[in-house]
C-alpha cells in the first residue's frame, strides 16, 4: 500500500511538474527577440548593395523594417499573420517567410541573383 501512495504522490509531483511546463511555455517561456534583418544585410555588403529603407518602405503599409538590396525590397512585419495579408497585396513576383515579405517585383534577376534573395529569404537553407 505504501508502494501504491508513493507512485501517486510520484505521479502528482511529475503532473505539477508537466502542466507546469506547459504553463510556461503557453505564456511564453523564454523571452524571443525577433532576429532584425540588419543582423543579415550589413554582413553581405560586398554581396549584395542594401540600404535600410524603413522610413520610405514602411510610409504606406505597416512594416516595422524594410531593407531595399540589388535582389529586392525585403519587408519585415510585427507578425506572420500581417505579413501573409501584405504577401498577398504585393503578389506577383513575391515571396514569404515567417514575417518576412521578399518583393522582387519590377526586377530582371539573373538565377544566381534569385538564388541569393531565397538564401536571404531563408537564412540557414542552401540552394542547389
Amino acid at each position: 500500500m505504501t508502494r501504491v501512495g508513493v507512485v501517486v504522490i510520484d505521479g502528482i509531483a511529475l503532473g505539477g511538474v508537466l502542466v507546469a511546463g506547459l504553463i510556461w511555455i503557453v505564456l511564453g517561456g523564454l523571452p524571443y527577440t525577433p532576429q532584425r534583418m540588419s543582423d543579415s544585410f550589413q554582413a553581405l555588403e560586398d554581396v549584395t548593395p542594401a540600404a535600410q529603407a524603413t522610413v520610405e518602405l514602411c510610409a504606406s503599409i505597416p512594416c516595422v523594417e524594410a531593407w531595399q538590396t540589388g535582389v529586392g525590397n525585403f519587408l519585415r512585419f510585427d507578425s506572420d499573420a500581417v505579413a501573409e495579408s501584405w504577401h498577398i497585396v504585393i503578389g506577383g513576383d513575391s515571396y514569404r517567410n515567417g514575417s518576412v515579405v521578399l518583393d522582387m517585383n519590377g526586377l530582371t534577376l539573373t538565377p544566381s541573383e534569385r538564388k541569393l534573395a531565397a538564401e536571404l529569404l531563408f537564412p540557414g537553407r542552401e540552394f542547389g
